[in-house]
Formats: C-alpha cells, sequence, structure tokens
C-alpha cells in the first residue's frame, strides 16, 4: 500500500514554493504502456511532472497502475539529482520500480539550503510518526527509543538514522502475540475499508431517493427501505464503530487489554461485508454501481 502522506512529507515545504512547468527535454521516461480495465487511462504507465522551485527542479514520477507495480528508466537532466522519498542520490540514468500508484520525488539542483529545508521537515514528520508508533508498541511492552537522541546529527545522517529506528520499532512487536493482533488489526481495517469503496460507488442504491427524501436535516440515521440491507447497514455500522473503539485504545498504548474482542470483530466484519457485496450483486440496478476499477 503507498503512503501518499509520507511522500508529501518527503517534499515537505519545497511545494510550497513550486510552480509547474513544462517537462524539460532532457527528462526522458522509458516504460511499458498501460490501459486501465476501465480504459479510463491510457497511456504510459509511469509519468513525469515538473515543478519550479527557487533554486531547483522537483521532478515527479508517478505510475499509474493502481494494482501493478511499474518499472521504468529515468532519464535525468545533467547535474545533481536526489530521490526524497529514499533518500538517496542519483546518477543521470536510473532504473525505478514503483508501487501501485507510488511515486518517486527527485529534486534536481546543487542548493543545500532547499534540500535541507526538506529534510528538516521529513524529520519532523518522521518524529510524530515515531511517536504514534511507539506508543502502540510501549502498550504491548516493547522496547521504544527517544526520536530526540538523532537531532544532534547532520540533518541527511539523523534522518536517515529515525527511519532505520523506526523500521526496527515495527520490526519488534511483529515478532510476536503482538504481531498477529496488529495483524488482525490491519486485516479487518482493509475489510471495512473495501466494502466502504464498494458502497461509496453504490451511493445511488445504497442510498435510495425515498431515503433522500425522508431524512431530516441533521438526521444520524434513516431506515433503508430493503429490510434485508437494512439489518446488512447496521452490521456493517456496528462493526465500524467497535474497529474505531479497539484501534483507537491500542494506538493510545492499550495493549492487549484493548484487543480483546478483535477476532471476534474481524469475523463479523468479514460476514457483513460479504452481505454487502452479494446484496450489490444481486441488485437490479447494480447497473447504476460506478466502480473506476471494474472490469
Amino acid at each position: 500500500m503507498v503512503d501518499a502522506g509520507r511522500a508529501i512529507a518527503a517534499v515537505g515545504p519545497l511545494l510550497s514554493v513550486a510552480s509547474p512547468v513544462s517537462l524539460p527535454e532532457a527528462v526522458e521516461v522509458k516504460c511499458e504502456e498501460f490501459t486501465s480495465r476501465n480504459s479510463f487511462y491510457s497511456g504510459k504507465a509511469v509519468r513525469a511532472y515538473a515543478l519550479k522551485t527557487p533554486k531547483g527542479l522537483l521532478l515527479l514520477v508517478i505510475n499509474q497502475n493502481p494494482v501493478k507495480n511499474g518499472k521504468c528508466t529515468v532519464v535525468l537532466p545533467k547535474g545533481k539529482a536526489f530521490e526524497l522519498v529514499t533518500l538517496r542520490e542519483l546518477t543521470g540514468t536510473e532504473d525505478l520500480d514503483l508501487e501501485p500508484g507510488g511515486a518517486a520525488c527527485i529534486y534536481c539542483g546543487g542548493d543545500p539550503g532547499e534540500l535541507e529545508n526538506a529534510f528538516a521537515s521529513r524529520f519532523r514528520a518522521e518524529r510524530a510518526r515515531y511517536l504514534l508508533r511507539a506508543d502502540i508498541a510501549a502498550g504491548f511492552g516493547v522496547k521504544t527509543a527517544d526520536p530526540d537522541t538523532f537531532k544532534t546529527r547532520p540533518l541527511l545522517k539523523g534522518l536517515r538514522a529515525l527511519l532505520k529506528e523506526r523500521q526496527e520499532l515495527e520490526k519488534r512487536p511483529a515478532a510476536g502475540q503482538a504481531g498477529r493482533v496488529l495483524g488482525d488489526l490491519e486485516a479487518t481495517r482493509r475489510i471495512l475499508d473495501d466494502v466502504e469503496f464498494r458502497l461509496c460507488c453504490a451511493l445511488d442504491i445504497a442510498v435510495s431517493e425515498e431515503m433522500r427524501r425522508n431524512t431530516k436535516r441533521y438526521a444520524r440515521w434513516t431506515p433503508h427501505p430493503d429490510k434485508e440491507f437494512e439489518k446488512i447497514r447496521r452490521d456493517l455500522a456496528a462493526c465500524f464503530a467497535g474497529f474505531y473503539r479497539i484501534s483507537d485504545a491500542v494506538e493510545t498504548g492499550g495493549g492487549f487489554k484493548a484487543a480483546e474482542g478483535l477476532g471476534r470483530l474481524r469475523q463479523a466484519a468479514g460476514k457483513a461485508a460479504e452481505a454487502a457485496k452479494a446484496w450489490l450483486a444481486k441488485h437490479p440496478r447494480k447497473d447504476l454501481i460506478d466502480d473506476p476499477y471494474a472490469d
């Protein structure tokens, strides 16, 4: 799964001072063609876009395929180049393997000030991420570090050390019972995210015209006219409430006690999600479902 927030944090303050420009002639992306299943997109599997900063150039190389990795070769302008997400220097020609929907953020230019501003912003964002993860780990009795100890190092070295420590922190709970709890939590999240997306694509039948007419302003709930789907809706609502109650408690250091009942919740969420998908599949107006990833 692509962490878009982390990619944006990697670019940091450069975005606020950058303006879109035409892609320089020296930049070239070599890759295969890609056509989405619904033909909404047809063209290069990986595309590049350019933003001009006051003293350099920012290249965003983006995989257009939402379900498959995008491999490409990027020819960069002459001079120094630095990939801001993976924190590595690049040569004139670089092979990239991007996750589905993922991107490389490449700074081209020799100004150390712009890069250091991006590093400082990224450090603040990663520090906050580490503290959030540390709260979860501490609830399971896992050892954590003080991210502020990395501030004493040069910016890039401190940032790399912090990222390495966060990777190590994520491995520690995953090795034991805590890993199974966090795995169940993530699996439940994916089940609920998927069914929510499907229902949003089917909004015209999930929220009928009758419901829209009869819903009073500020009403929190209006029954669906189909009794079968109304039960599914209530089951899903209970699963969402249970998930957020457990995940909030785990994320604030609740540990194993906070996760009690998670296994039952995962089963209930899976059952309700399958029931919702089955109801949509047999609906007489399923032609109203607007799923951009459907065949």
